[in-house]
């Protein structure tokens, strides 16, 4: 089943897009609503009330996350990439790791996460796999995040412009030059890993979300979610009779009255000469000697 962001003014939220995490399980492992790439549950990652739905819980006395080894999906290198993450920082005591594709610090790709050193979210990312190889950006503009808070956050790497960026709540972007591209290794991806966070609705786009995106991501601080495409036939008592032929309502056409057959739909328009909504459940019947509509 096709899926779809519910607010997509552009249409192009799909485009690149790798992985959609909603993370609306109460328990067990997290699938890709709109990938294949399932984040398996270690030591009982829970579920708590989320920016949309249900979000992620990570506690990180219990050494909770989710995980899924090194593929061509979650690997990078020198590309134009983007994630972005509603987070809530349960504490602010530590450093509390949101997205992480590494072994440990001494041997990573890319990492979105807030540094208690400098109380600030940052993105950071190395050329390869060492700290010595490492570079990143602070949300500065944005300034300090409180506990307790869900935040909005957009880390991209601009590789046509040589640059890391990191935005914040859909404000001011900061960015910092960074040409030597991201390292591509065999790393595990993890979400929550050493942490006391919840995380939610997190997606992996690879390219570089535009101005339009991020506003629709972040809908005016209440979030968004992808939901299945569907198509749904809608039938008006069953049976519709229109100049003596039998008629089926069916969804969103319009029509022209006409001696021919056509199909009508729930809150379509019939014109003859003057125009008519259609509700479901709703009679329509022609005079032939006036050419008007009665609506029942």
């Amino acid at each position: 089943m096709a899926k779809h962001f519910q607010s997509d003014t552009d249409t192009s939220l799909n485009t690149s897009l790798v992985s959609y995490w909603n993370l609306n399980e109460s328990s067990g492992d997290r699938a890709d609503f709109f990938g294949s790439i399932t984040l398996t549950n270690i030591n009982s990652v829970g579920s708590v009330a989320g920016k949309v739905h249900n979000a992620a819980v990570f506690v990180v006395a219990s050494s909770q996350y989710l995980i899924h080894l090194d593929n061509a999906a979650l690997s990078t290198g020198d590309i134009d990439f983007s994630f972005a993450a509603w987070v809530y920082l349960t504490n602010k005591t530590t450093d509390q790791y949101f997205i992480v594709k590494a072994t440990d610090v001494n041997n990573y790709e890319y990492i979105v996460l807030y540094l208690q050193s400098i109380d600030r979210f940052f993105f950071g990312v190395t050329s390869g796999g060492t700290p010595v190889t490492a570079a990143g950006v602070a949300a500065t503009t944005f300034g300090s995040p409180s506990a307790g808070t869900w935040y909005f956050i957009v880390a991209s790497h601009d590789s046509v412009n040589n640059l890391l960026e990191i935005q914040v709540n859909n404000g001011t972007i900061n960015s910092a030059a960074f040409s030597a591209g991201v390292f591509d290794g065999p790393n595990p991806f993890t979400l929550g890993s050493l942490s006391a966070v919840r995380l939610d609705e997190i997606g992996f786009w690879k390219k570089r979300l535009s101005t339009q995106e991020r506003t629709d991501l972040y809908h005016s601080g209440t979030g968004q979610t992808m939901v299945d495409t569907v198509s749904q036939t809608v039938a008006a008592d069953t049976d519709v009779q229109i100049t003596g032929i039998i008629q089926t309502i069916t969804t969103d056409i319009d029509i022209i009255f006409a001696a021919g057959t056509a199909n009508i739909n729930s809150d379509s328009e019939v014109i003859n000469r003057a125009t008519q909504q259609i509700e479901a459940d709703t009679e329509i019947f022609s005079n032939r000697r006036t050419k008007e509509f009665f609506v029942k």
